[in-house]
Formats: structure tokens, C-alpha cells, sequence
């Protein structure tokens, strides 16, 4: 891709912040009432029939375009944004970018031909690509909320006519003209979802059948701890109480965190059949984890893991060199860097970025501009929510 293309990807990345939907994944469901209505027999053998028919229904796959980028718990997210980059060429195949399907509730992306088909239950979205070059890069964007979801596509003609303007309002205003948008009655995945994906999750592994594989085990596992720590309420755990400062808190340093990360994973990635190293030598520092797994053929493979607060003033240096360092230190095809989110209401820092859907924006910039997009997952942990009293009133 052209420098001006990537400016241009970039300028497209901020003013899509308009549409004030996460640039990550953030699992935000709500719940339903439960219905009750007397049973006979005969209706209780039916419905059972149909719970093991659906049952042999519920799926997911991420094809290797987006691997370790996507997992099932980021598309259980009724708020979220999935962003990546690919090319004319893989849109006209017929290939399944990523689908899951639990009960009723379905979710895809697929290319057939020059069209793109987002689906979202009955919902559809549609879009046939004019660009002809079969090596042209398109970047895709994917908004969506329980009532709206969105599709903009980002071709060689969309980056010239953004750097021709140069008023920003008008900017902005051309990109959200440029989106295929659907609305609809408001859509939610089932409560139960979250379980059955937990327990997809927790199927106990020996090997993996590609690095990919693994991963895809990795990321599933990283992407989370923040749905367990959010439905524990265990926000205090990474919180201290200032000593002598009766109604302050502050975070937590990065080394004192880590083995509350350690703890959540810990019992997962051991039915997994995955090994968690702990700031083990890299040869270029020390790495926060190193989580390897046996790989079919290949051996013992390994993924870099670097945790690094949003308010460290070494935020960007541990994207741009520490991870990368690492990564080659160490032999690791792929890496994740671990981004804590703080600001809020007990903590105004960073202070340069004003939401973290603005930091992930601009991380998410940084790693394509250097050529990381494919090799390393940016995954942000929102650690701003409620305390308990205990934290705040003790």
C-alpha cells in the first residue's frame, strides 16, 4: 500500500469516532424476561427435540484472514467495530470471513464474487466493490448497535476524494455518506450465548492443527477477562487505595497486575493445554507472558503478550519496539498487545486521548503504518467501571 493511501486510512480511522461505537469489542447484552407457560408431556419431549437440533446448529468460524484478530466473544458484543484490511482479489473469491450461529441468532461476513454480504440475524447489508485491480487494497469497516448496523468500504477512489477535501467537517461528513446502513427493531444475542461460548472455550486440547489454531486460543482466552471481570465486578482488584488519601485510588503498576491476569487464564489455558510463561527473557527485556502450545508438525509454538497501561508514557514505544522486539527475540509469528484502560471518573489519564475508542483508533493507525497489522492483535481491557465500596468508602 502507498504512503498516501496509508495517511488516507488513517484520516478515515478518526472521523469514523463520529458514529461513538467502540473500536474494540465490548460485550454490552441485555437481558430478557424469562417466559413461562404450562407444559404437558408431549410439548416438553418437542422442545427438547428442538434445544438438540439447534444445539448441532451453534457454530462459529474466523477464516485465516482475520485470524487471532476475531474471536467468538468479540461478535457476542452488541455495541462494537470490526476493522481490517484485505484486497480486490479476496473479495472476488466466495469465501466465509467469519460466521456465528447460536439457537436463532446468526452473524457473518462472506464475499462472493465482488460482493460483500453482512448479515446480522435477517438483517443484510450489501455491497458489490467497483475497484478492478485484483491487488488493490480495500479496507473494510463493520459498525453495529442492537437497532443499526453498518458497512464501509475504503478503495483507492474513497482515499484520494478524502485527501482532495480539506475541510474536516466536510470530511467527515462525505465518510458517513459512504456507509451501507441498515436499521432494524433492536437485536440482541442470547443470554445463554455467553455460556455456550465459554464452554466452546474450555474444551480441553492436546495440539493444535496450525499455528493459526493456536492462536486463535490465545486471542479467545485474552479476549476474555474483560466479560469475567466485568460479570465478577473485580474492578477493585486492580485499583489501590492512595496511603493516607482516605478518597483516592489509583491504578495499580503494570507488575502488580500481572499475576490477576495470570489467575484468570490460568485454569483456562491449562485445559487447553496451554503453557503461560511469566516474564520470561526475551533477549531484548523482559516479556510479560509468553503463551505457547504443542502445533501439529511444527512443535512447540509461542505467542508474545505485552500489557502496557493506556496512561504510560511508553505506550506507544511498547507497540512500535518492545513487542516487536520480543516477538523476534523469541521466535513468535504473532503477538498481542494488552492494552488497561483507567480514565474515568477515579482517573483522568491519558490525558491525550479523550475516549479510549481515540487511543485505539490511533494505536490501530500506528500498527498498520509500520506494517503489523497482520502479525499483532491491539486488544484493550476497560478497567474504568464501578468499584466496590469497599475500595471506594474504606
Amino acid at each position: 500500500m502507498s504512503g498516501n493511501i496509508w495517511i488516507a486510512a488513517g484520516v478515515v480511522c478518526g472521523a469514523f469516532a463520529l458514529f461513538a461505537i467502540p473500536y474494540g469489542f465490548h460485550l454490552k447484552s441485555k437481558h430478557k424476561p424469562l417466559k413461562t407457560e404450562p407444559t404437558t408431556v408431549a410439548s416438553v419431549s418437542l422442545e427438547s427435540h428442538d434445544k438438540e437440533e439447534k444445539a448441532r446448529m451453534n457454530r462459529f468460524y474466523v477464516d485465516q484472514l482475520i485470524a487471532g484478530h476475531l474471536t467468538a466473544y468479540d461478535l457476542l458484543a452488541s455495541i462494537a467495530t470490526i476493522e481490517f484490511v484485505t484486497d480486490v482479489r479476496t473479495v472476488n473469491m466466495r469465501k466465509t470471513v467469519f460466521a456465528i450461529s447460536y439457537e436463532d441468532f446468526t452473524f457473518s461476513l462472506d464475499f462472493d464474487d465482488g460482493v460483500i454480504f453482512l448479515q446480522r440475524c435477517q438483517q443484510l447489508v450489501k455491497h458489490r466493490i467497483e475497484a478492478k485491480n485484483p491487488s488493490e487494497k480495500l479496507k473494510l469497516r463493520i459498525v453495529y448497535e442492537p437497532n443499526r448496523m453498518g458497512l464501509l468500504v475504503g478503495d483507492n477512489v474513497l482515499f484520494q476524494r478524502l485527501l482532495e477535501i480539506t475541510d474536516e467537517a466536510e470530511k467527515n461528513r462525505f465518510l458517513l455518506s459512504q456507509y451501507d446502513m441498515v436499521r432494524f427493531s433492536a437485536i440482541y444475542p442470547p443470554n445463554s450465548m455467553l455460556e455456550w461460548v465459554r464452554k466452546e472455550n474450555l474444551v480441553p486440547s492436546q495440539e493444535y492443527d496450525s499455528y493459526s489454531s493456536l492462536v486463535d486460543a490465545v486471542s479467545s482466552s485474552l479476549a476474555s477477562l474483560e466479560s469475567k471481570i466485568m460479570n465478577s465486578n473485580m474492578y477493585a482488584a486492580f485499583w489501590d487505595k492512595n496511603s493516607g488519601k482516605t478518597s483516592m485510588i489509583s491504578p495499580k503498576r503494570e507488575p502488580e497486575i500481572h499475576p490477576t491476569l495470570l489467575g484468570l487464564i490460568q485454569d483456562e489455558c491449562l485445559l487447553k493445554s496451554l503453557e503461560v510463561s511469566h516474564e520470561g527473557s526475551a533477549g531484548a527485556g523482559k516479556l510479560d507472558f509468553y503463551i505457547g502450545g504443542y502445533v501439529r508438525n511444527a512443535g512447540i509454538r509461542g505467542i508474545c503478550v505485552e500489557v502496557k497501561h493506556a496512561h504510560s508514557e511508553k505506550l506507544k514505544q511498547g507497540l512500535t519496539s518492545q513487542l516487536p522486539a520480543y516477538m523476534k527475540a523469541k521466535g513468535a509469528d504473532f503477538g498481542i498487545y494488552l492494552v488497561l484502560w483507567f480514565k474515568g471518573k477515579n482517573h483522568d489519564k491519558p490525558r491525550s486521548y479523550v475516549d479510549i475508542h481515540t487511543m485505539e483508533d490511533q494505536l490501530h493507525m500506528l500498527r498498520n503504518k509500520l506494517g503489523y497489522g497482520r502479525v499483532i492483535r491491539i486488544l484493550t481491557l476497560d478497567l474504568s467501571g464501578q468499584l466496590a465500596p469497599s475500595i471506594n468508602n474504606s
